[in-house]
């Protein structure tokens, strides 16, 4: 017999609980990776140390030769306010003040041969130990380039939170390098669109590349992609790419802030879990079908308001009798009816063992104030961000098939559904409006939700760095609905389960803001 034979699941549902409120297995898995890794003389005093200071970025950016990723890094850097690590500019810099390390680097450099890994990662380390960049954090571009070097600076204790990737194919780096032009005098290559020289540079002396620089770019490339998987193998645990089918010539900014609104996404552990989820958003946003796909992808029970209205009309009970006039507007139903009934659905044995989804529910600080009062706490808040206007389009326009019970939007059917509404008369199935889907009820819950978001952050919190405070998160989804076909989910609501499935992977992420 195991020891976790002897233990109630209700009881270990409430040590994950704990673990995942107070984020444990991630801070002792952070903690423990770097006390191995740095080794201090006094281990106990090195953890005490880390745990009452807030984590700093520490990020490697990497991507081919000449996609302009270096631009990339330095706004990145400057939006997360650290810094931003050049590796030829931390070479020429040790040269210049003539360190130990620079003139060990010198030779090298003036001979145009490639500075040995282990002064490149002392140089790399060096920097990163400065109390500037140790309080505010960095990002390292374009290093390491092997397997080796990833290794060594593992070995140093060089190790980010993040390892990004701009994933950019060949062709677009071959098609940039058709557009650039050469300085025979100062051997540099220009581009005659997004990288111009200086108005210092006489145009009319510049010409195409010479041939063994189109060669040394090819290598670079071969290189590139040779080495890429491997150095990827090192940080799986903290990989993330980005792909750009077209480049980002032009796009730095853009780019950049997708990384950065990506970078509160921590590393996946396997550890416990007892998931009891709150999903908001607008009415329309996509939650209903959401909640859905997590109950059955993950084994919690799903709640709602809806839900257990009807289940208490079924039952044929007094109440749900007085419970059936609000069938068609269960928003509509007393609240402390509804609070009583969401209470009793959550304390009830397969919620507490298996954990819950609660489907748009809070909406109100009333709301929020009776849950808190029962003691029902979500350790996740899930906010799907979808554009009023879509909500009320898809709502607006949502039929359901009287036969089949399947969803359609009259915006976007399949050709057997156009015929249906066409010609009814010919058809068995019928298609019909729910009532809360009538425009003026529609309107009308949009405007009791205005200040939903608010009220949500304000009392749920995002992610906090330093005091490790709130479960919500924000997911940015547009277009989740009805599909062609009702059987197969749309290509926007596979894209939000993908993202639903990362995000339940890992712990709540932390908020970045400006």
């Amino acid at each position: 017999m195991e020891v976790k034979d002897l233990i109630s699941k209700k009881k270990i549902n409430g040590f994950a609980e704990y673990a995942d409120k107070h984020d444990i297995f991630n801070i002792f898995h952070d903690m423990i990776q770097k006390l191995l890794t740095k080794q201090p003389m006094d281990p106990i005093e090195y953890m005490i140390e880390y745990l009452q200071h807030p984590e700093v970025p520490s990020i490697i950016l990497h991507s081919i030769t000449l996609s302009n990723s270096k631009a990339v890094g330095k706004i990145l850097a400057q939006k997360l306010n650290c810094k931003h690590i050049v590796v030829s500019d931390l070479i020429a810099e040790a040269i210049e003040t003539r360190s130990a390390i620079g003139i060990q680097a010198e030779s090298y450099y003036n001979e145009k041969a490639l500075v040995p890994d282990n002064i490149v990662i002392s140089l790399i380390y060096k920097k990163i130990q400065e109390q500037e960049v140790s309080n505010c954090g960095w990002v390292l571009q374009g290093f390491p380039k092997t397997r080796e070097q990833a290794l060594l600076m593992k070995r140093k204790g060089i190790i980010p939170d993040s390892f990004i990737v701009l994933d950019i194919p060949d062709e677009i780096i071959e098609s940039y390098v058709e557009g650039m032009k050469y300085d025979p005098i100062t051997k540099k290559a220009y581009h005659e669109i997004y990288d111009l020289p200086s108005p210092e540079v006489n145009p009319n002396i510049l010409t195409e590349l010479p041939e063994d620089y189109n060669l040394y770019i090819k290598k670079k490339i071969e290189f590139y992609n040779r080495n890429l998987n491997n150095i990827i193998n090192c940080f799986r645990s903290i990989y993330r790419s980005y792909y750009y089918p077209n480049g980002i010539y032009g796009r730095e900014n853009e780019v950049a802030e997708a990384m950065y609104s990506n970078l509160g996404q921590r590393p996946i552990i396997d550890n416990p879990s007892c998931l009891k989820i709150a999903i908001a958003g607008l009415p329309g946003s996509g939650k209903t079908l959401l909640s859905e796909f997590i109950a059955k992808k993950y084994g919690v029970v799903h709640v709602s308001v809806e839900n257990v209205i009807l289940e208490e009309v079924s039952t044929n009970s007094e109440l749900g009798f007085i419970l059936k006039t609000y069938i068609n507007h269960y928003n509509k139903a007393p609240k402390d009816i509804v609070l009583d009934l969401i209470v009793r659905r959550l304390k009830k044995e397969d919620c507490e063992q298996n954990g819950w989804i609660l489907d748009g529910y809070p909406t109100t600080q009333e709301e929020i104030n009776g849950l808190n009062k029962y003691e029902i706490y979500p350790n996740r808040l899930i906010y799907l961000n979808v554009p009023k206007e879509t909500c009320i389009s898809r709502l607006v326009n949502r039929r359901i098939d009287t036969k089949t019970g399947y969803r359609h939007n009259l915006k976007e059917m399949s050709q057997e559904i156009e015929y249906m509404v066409k010609h009814p008369e010919q058809t068995i199935s019928k298609l019909r409006q729910q009532e809360h889907d009538k425009e003026q009820y529609v309107l009308e819950r949009m405007e009791e939700m205005k200040d939903l978001k608010e009220i949500l952050v304000r009392n749920y919190k995002y992610k906090d760095r330093v005091t490790n405070e709130g479960i919500m998160q924000d997911i940015d989804i547009d277009g989740i609905g009805e599909g062609l076909d009702p059987k197969t989910p749309s290509p926007s609501m596979n894209k939000a389960y993908d993202i639903i499935k990362g995000t339940l992977m890992r712990p709540v992420p932390y908020k970045i803001s400006n």
